[in-house]
């Protein structure tokens, strides 16, 4: 009786999807979580779930039929090209149906089983699908000798949903640009054939992209100083032009430079476009959300950049160049609401008032005023406090662990002179190295290059990355013992990466816990709490150091304190030159007197 209820139910539900009811896309995501698509590794030390996710949020940007959409957020849970296993099994399929529809469900199901070579064979073959109302016969994947018919709907939404799955994903080890421009513009030109519908970026009258022009594109771009001297020279086709944004914005930023104000205007509006238009990013070590800030911020920009031409031969990274913009321009006013998310906040306050932090922020900054608060930002008030914290509550942690092999050869290449020894006043016997990659609100630009993988990691997540926080790789010496010290605030935990990690007497103690470290592996602690290393090896042990917000925080309170770490570090900036200024001036009097 309980399976016949539990049929009856799954089949109601499902003629309610097909019906219209669609479920909510938390609904969604909760689903995939249950299925482990968040624990699942995928490309460049990214979860299945970001792939997913993103892939269905493309869709939307293109304004996709709903039922594509719904299969994007499943599309590769029953198997994938690259990756056999599966997170559902076809005999599961009654239950995907009943969450998202018969109508997606098969998409999905299409979408794993059908030889896709054979798919977009016999679809070139025959562009017109209003030519046979059966649609196409491929083989199945796995057994070449069944046949799965596809009907000219399916065709449609999975050339779709392919479109969008190869856009998301598709990037070399370091999230710089692939290939993948010119596959997606033969695709819209297959879909324009078969159906008459147009992605959004795609126009009739622009020509296909060939492999030859995109392959001389991303040699140029592999060196922004190098595409800088060969942009006009290249000869760009029109379509190439037209799709990718970051062209347009490091134009942009090149004509700032050169004080062709207007022209860098221009450009940057036509960036803000084109981003919007393909729905992602092309150059995927920025997101699509800080490639549009990097254009917004290009265009609402009404004078040349100040400072921009003696930084202009450094910034060579679109890191390097978001951080740039995000730290030097000045919007109008009116403007600084709407862009607050890509300064990191997760929220702005309303109308002046803060929500359910406001209490413990008041409190905090209460005590700036009271002479307690030491030289670092202090002690948050009401926060939970242990000494080590479970590690799977942390995404970062999942992407550092995924892509440890990435890290490790990237921390293995770095030659020794590139370390200093640790500069913090605290009491150690033996030696203890650091490279640094972020350190208190700066970027340093040249490490960061020098590990790609490991940077682009660290900024797709919600690092601390301002004042009050390092990420850098450390390296304790053998019979090196760091002696009991505290961190700064309670505003962060740290996290520990195990890179080289010997076997013997090697570990840390926090409060009353002892921790060893395991190459591949993270363990995050409250560094507030007293706490000590030692290696009583004769090898190096090196881990990955990464200091993040504290979870109890609320996105109030976040907010609050994004902004105050950032006008600190401004405030620290315009001092530091306005001291070197007076002293230039000073000394030269000194000169001329003498």
């Amino acid at each position: 009786m309980k399976s016949l209820l539990v049929h009856w139910k799954s089949s109601l539900q499902r003629q309610l999807v097909d019906s219209g009811e669609l479920p909510s896309d938390e609904t969604l995501c909760q689903e995939l979580r249950k299925l482990g698509a968040d624990s699942t590794p995928h490309s460049r030390g990214r979860s299945l779930f970001e792939h997913l996710v993103g892939t269905a949020s493309i869709l939307r940007m293109w304004s996709a039929p709903d039922v594509v959409v719904k299969a994007a957020y499943f599309h590769s849970i029953y198997s994938t090209v690259g990756n056999r296993t599966a997170l559902a099994g076809y005999q599961e399929r009654d239950q995907l149906r009943s969450l998202i529809g018969t109508q997606a469900e098969r998409i999905v199901y299409l979408f794993t089983a059908m030889d896709r070579r054979a798919f977009f064979s016999r679809l070139s073959e025959r562009r017109n699908l209003g030519s046979y109302e059966s649609g196409l016969k491929v083989p199945n994947r796995d057994e070449p000798s069944k046949v799965l018919e596809v009907h000219r709907d399916e065709v449609l939404y999975l050339l779709i949903l392919y479109a969008a799955s190869i856009a998301e994903q598709t990037a070399r080890y370091n999230s710089s640009p692939a290939p993948w421009l010119a596959d997606l513009s033969t695709i819209a030109t297959l879909i324009d054939a078969v159906s008459g519908f147009r992605l959004p970026f795609y126009s009739a009258a622009d020509p296909l992209i060939s492999k030859n022009d995109e392959a001389a594109l991303l040699r140029s771009y592999c060196s922004i100083a190098q595409f800088r001297r060969e942009y006009q020279s290249l000869g760009l086709s029109k379509t190439l032009e037209s799709w990718i944004g970051e062209l347009w914005a490091w134009r942009s930023f090149w004509l700032h430079c050169e004080d062709r104000i207007e022209e860098a205007l221009t450009c940057a509006s036509r960036a803000t476009g084109k981003f919007k238009k393909l729905g992602t990013a092309w150059d995927k070590r920025l997101s699509l959300d800080e490639w549009l800030f990097v254009a917004k911020a290009l265009q609402c920009s009404n004078d040349s950049l100040e400072h921009a031409k003696e930084h202009a031969e450094l910034i060579e990274q679109p890191q390097a160049l978001h951080e740039f913009l995000h730290h030097r321009i000045r919007f109008p006013a009116k403007l600084r609401p709407a862009l607050s998310c890509s300064f990191g906040s997760a929220c702005s306050p309303q109308n002046g008032q803060l929500t359910s932090g406001h209490s413990r922020v008041t409190g905090y900054l209460a005590d700036f005023g009271s002479g307690r608060v030491p030289r670092q930002m202090g002690e948050f008030p009401q926060m939970h406090r242990q000494p080590v914290w479970d590690t799977s509550q942390f995404p970062l942690v999942q992407a550092l662990e995924a892509s440890a092999e990435m890290i490790m050869d990237e921390v293995s290449r770095l030659n020794n002179s590139l370390f200093h020894d640790e500069a913090e006043r605290i009491e150690r016997e033996g030696a203890w190295d650091v490279f640094m990659l972020f350190e208190r609100g700066r970027k340093h630009l040249a490490n960061c290059s020098r590990c790609p993988v490991t940077t682009s990691i660290l900024e797709r997540y919600d690092t601390m990355r301002t004042v009050e926080g390092l990420i850098y790789v450390s390296k304790m010496r053998p019979h090196t013992r760091i002696k009991a010290h505290r961190g700064p605030t309670n505003l962060r935990l740290r996290c520990h990466l195990g890179l080289e990690v010997p076997t013997g007497d090697c570990g840390i103690r926090v409060g009353h816990e002892q921790l060893k470290w395991i190459s591949g592996k993270c363990i995050v602690f409250d560094d507030f709490f007293e706490h000590d290393a030692w290696n009583n090896t004769d090898s190096d042990r090196v881990v990955l150091i990464v200091d993040l917000w504290h979870p109890n925080l609320t996105e109030e309170e976040l907010c609050v304190l994004k902004g105050l770490h950032h006008y600190v570090y401004m405030q620290a900036e315009s001092l530091q030159r306005y001291w070197a200024a007076n002293e230039s001036k000073a000394l030269k009097r000194r000169v001329e007197y003498d």
